[in-house]
């Protein structure tokens, strides 16, 4: 139900569910002659879908459009007039990176970037940044508002007891950090995602835990499927999370490689880092010049790059030799499974 993000074979769309519902923008729309936001209209249609369903189990990916900018239209976020209201009497507080001299000095093709570009539609003035990163929350509470309807109509229906909610982000988010609008990046603003899972039939010494160690979106599939009584196949990359409920599993992953590769695009760059719980090493391979190192325990803002300074010389080099071995494993992989 909702957006459809995802790139599939042609032909194949329509076999990979029992049920869809692809929607699309406009954010507001007119039924029976009142506007309606789209968030809601989503929730209207996973509602149907859930009174439809209650006889039977069921798994409903419902994936919001919401809070997504509309990149077309100069107002960019739009919200229901049930939002109007919020944060209306509050200023936002600027991240320490929208500081302009942080941009400046960043190196030239850091400079016209995608991220930078948007920048310019969003928060290029003060004022601007208030409206536009206001109608943003606004929207983020308008799926709020959205999920906890559906959290009624499950303890309507008698499901709630007996209903697992995965609720997650498909990606971080720059706020004017670093001079920067929407994501793409290696940086924590743009990696970063907010996940829950809410299963009420965990025990209560189970509940309310906040988990610091580094999962992924490759574990969702592997949880769902351990919530479902099903085994996930051995070449699943991802790792079931309901290993937590009880306690910290045993060899738990303590790092991570992220790319972010587009062909045939200057101002989206490649990229691709190296994560564990103290540093990160980021790379551009079109531009191998400049690399960066942080300390994310002594730096979670990343603004110091250590990586030119000569004591942190055998770092860079291990976190480099680091990305190559993840990279060649890859290809080594797709290789052999071809």
């Amino acid at each position: 139900m909702g957006k459809f993000g995802v790139k599939v074979n042609e032909g194949i769309r329509d076999s990979l569910f029992d049920w869809r519902k692809e929607t699309a923008w406009p954010y507001i729309k007119e039924i029976d002659g009142k506007k309606v936001h789209l968030a809601d209209i989503e929730g209207d249609f996973a509602i149907d879908f859930i009174k439809s369903s209650k006889d039977q189990p069921f798994c409903l990916s419902l994936s919001f459009w919401a809070p997504h900018a509309d990149d077309g239209a100069k107002e960019q976020y739009f919200w229901p007039d049930y939002c109007d209201s919020l944060y209306k009497d509050i200023v936002i507080p600027v991240p320490e990176t929208a500081d302009p001299a942080f941009f400046e000095a960043l190196p030239d093709f850091l400079k016209t970037t995608m991220n930078r570009e948007r920048w310019y539609w969003r928060f290029d003035n003060p004022e601007k940044y208030q409206h536009m990163v206001k109608g943003y929350y606004k929207m983020i509470s308008c799926v709020d508002s959205v999920i906890g309807r559906i959290q009624n109509i499950l303890t309507k229906e008698g499901l709630a007891e007996n209903t697992v909610i995965i609720f997650m982000g498909d990606n971080g988010y720059f706020l004017g950090d670093r001079g920067y609008a929407d994501k793409w990046l290696m940086y924590e603003q743009s990696i970063r995602v907010p996940m829950i899972i809410y299963d009420p039939r965990q025990k209560e010494t189970s509940q309310r835990k906040t988990i610091e160690e580094m999962v992924l979106n490759v574990d969702v599939t592997p949880t769902i499927l351990q919530l479902a009584g099903v085994q996930s196949p051995e070449r699943y990359q991802g790792t079931d999370l309901t290993a937590f409920y009880e306690k910290k599993p045993e060899n738990w992953r303590t790092a991570i490689f992220c790319e972010h590769w587009l062909e045939n695009n200057s101002t989206i760059l490649k990229t691709e880092c190296f994560r564990n719980d103290t540093w990160k090493f980021i790379r551009y391979p079109d531009h191998p010049d400049f690399v960066e190192l942080y300390n994310l325990k002594e730096d979670e803002n990343e603004v110091n790059n250590r990586a030119f300074e000569l004591k942190y010389a055998d770092d860079l080099e291990f976190y480099k030799q680091k990305c190559d071995s993840v990279i060649n494993k890859l290809l080594s992989d797709s290789v052999g499974t071809n």
